[in-house]
C-alpha cells in the first residue's frame, strides 16, 4: 500500500505558503510589532524620545498644567541639541573624561526627576525640574562626542592608511564623519514610520466611526433615569 507523504503534491506547499503569508501579515500589522518599532526608534534617537512615556506621571504627580509640561519639554530639547560644552571639554581632556561626565549628568538628571515623581524628596520648583531634565538630556551629547567622533576619525585615518601619532589631534572631516550613523538612524526611523502607517491604515475604519456614541448613549440613559427619579419624587439613596 502506498501512502502519500506530507510533501506529496503541490497542495501542501500552497497551504504552507498561505499560512506563512498570513502569519507575516499578522506580525507586521500587530500591535506588538508597533511596540518593537517604537523601541528601535528610541534606541536610535536616544532617551529624550522617551519623555512622552513618563511626562504624564510628572504632570499628574506634581500637579503641572500643559503649559508647564511644554516648558519642561522645551528645556529637554535644549539640553539634547546644545552640545558645545561637551565639544569644548573634549578638546582638553581624553574621551574617558567626557564619557564619565556624560554618565554622571545622565544619572543625576533623571535620578532627581525620579525622586521628585516618587515623592522621595520635597516637591521641587519648576525651574529645578527644568534644570534636571536639561542636564539629563544633555548627557547624550557627551556620549556622542566621547565615543562617536573619535571612532569615526580613527576610521577615516585607517581608510587612508594613516596611523595616529601620539599627542596629535583627531580630525573628522565633512559629512563622512557621521554618514554611517545617519544612515542607520534614518533606516530605523523610516522603518518605524512605515509600521506606524500600517497601524493607521489598520485602525482607520475604527476612528472614522462614531467612537463616542457609546458614551453619549450611556450619559443620556443616566440622565433619563435621574430625571425619572426626580419626577417620581425618588431621590438617590
Amino acid at each position: 500500500m502506498v501512502v502519500a507523504g506530507p510533501g506529496t503534491g503541490g497542495g501542501g506547499s500552497a497551504l504552507r505558503w498561505t499560512d506563512m503569508k498570513g502569519l507575516s501579515l499578522q506580525v507586521i500589522t500587530g500591535r506588538w510589532f508597533m511596540v518593537f518599532a517604537s523601541f528601535l526608534i528610541m534606541s536610535a534617537a536616544g532617551a529624550t524620545y522617551m519623555f512622552g512615556a513618563y511626562s504624564n506621571d510628572i504632570k499628574s504627580v506634581l500637579g503641572y498644567d500643559q503649559t508647564t509640561l511644554n516648558l519642561l519639554s522645551f528645556f529637554k530639547d535644549v539640553g539634547a541639541n546644545v552640545g558645545v560644552l561637551s565639544g569644548l571639554i573634549n578638546e582638553v581632556t581624553p574621551p574617558w573624561v567626557v564619557l564619565s561626565i556624560g554618565a554622571v549628568l545622565n544619572f543625576f538628571g533623571y535620578f532627581m526627576i525620579w525622586l521628585a515623581v516618587t515623592k522621595r524628596i520635597a516637591t521641587p520648583h519648576v525651574w529645578h525640574m527644568c534644570f534636571y531634565i536639561c542636564i539629563g538630556a544633555n548627557s547624550q551629547s557627551f556620549a556622542n562626542t566621547g565615543s562617536l567622533v573619535p571612532c569615526e576619525a580613527e576610521k577615516q585615518m585607517a581608510a587612508l592608511g594613516l596611523r595616529r601619532e601620539s599627542g596629535k589631534e583627531l580630525d573628522c572631516t565633512g559629512v563622512e564623519c557621521f554618514k554611517l550613523s545617519f544612515i542607520i538612524i534614518t533606516a530605523v526611523t523610516v522603518f518605524g514610520a512605515i509600521v506606524s502607517l500600517l497601524l493607521v491604515l489598520r485602525t482607520r475604519k475604527f476612528y472614522k466611526s462614531d467612537i463616542y456614541k457609546k458614551f453619549r448613549e450611556q450619559a443620556a440613559k443616566e440622565a433619563e433615569t435621574e430625571m425619572a427619579m426626580t419626577t417620581n419624587g425618588v431621590g438617590p439613596s
